[in-house]
């Protein structure tokens, strides 16, 4: 196993580590009533301009790549709103776009102040309309606050594909049709590429991603 590989396993083992010392804490904090945990939150968690989008999103936000096949993600969605949160990360990869929607469903008012990021790993900028498309209908909502480009260079470890996109005009046409057509406010993506201060630098000359998300790794 590689050591990027043995990164990514270490990274899931500590998301799904968390998300049930969350749950259990979430089940105590809900214990006395399920209404009240649903209720928005009487003090708002501080918040900060995220990238190039000039939108407030609260400093915290809920990450849900641990949470696959996990039964307490609703209850986990519905505490993290309830004190404050108001930035949610899913993605394709991540299965748990249905929980959010059944979420949504069961807390409506959230859908309209929650800032919402989803992802796809893509092959060629032609697949991120059809893919939008369907991370919407898992979702169940008709928009999303952001659409990211899941893992740029993940699959394409060549540094000079992930460089090609990001400059591309395809890319630069793709983006400004998904703004218009409202499907997604704005777009970004994420990163794990070894080179990826030369991706970030890519992107910063190509001007048309708003938002970049970055590993962070604190124990290695």
């Amino acid at each position: 196993m590689s050591e990027n590989d043995r990164s990514q396993v270490d990274r899931r083992e500590f998301l799904q580590a968390g998300a049930t010392v969350a749950a259990a804490s979430a089940m105590t904090l809900g214990a006395g009533s399920t209404s009240q945990a649903q209720e928005p939150a009487k003090s708002v968690l501080p918040t900060r301009k995220l990238g190039k989008t000039g939108v407030d999103v609260s400093i915290l936000n809920v990450g849900t790549g641990g949470w696959r096949g996990n039964a307490s993600a609703p209850l986990l969605l519905r505490t993290a709103y309830a004190n404050g949160i108001r930035y949610f990360d899913t993605a394709n990869a991540y299965g748990t776009e249905p929980a959010i929607a059944k979420f949504f469903g069961a807390v409506p008012e959230a859908k309209k102040d929650t800032f919402i990021v989803t992802k796809d790993k893509i092959k060629s900028v032609k697949q991120l309309i059809p893919l939008l498309d369907k991370r919407l209908e898992a979702l169940q909502v008709d928009s999303v606050d952001a659409y990211f480009l899941h893992g740029l260079g993940d699959d394409h470890p060549e540094l000079e594909t992930c460089l090609e996109i990001l400059k591309s005009k395809e890319f630069k046409e793709t983006a400004e049709a998904i703004r218009k057509s409202g499907k997604a406010k704005f777009l970004g993506f994420s990163s794990h590429h070894k080179d990826r201060a030369a991706v970030i630098q890519a992107a910063a000359e190509g001007g048309v991603v708003d938002a970049i998300m970055l590993m962070y790794t604190p124990w290695l």
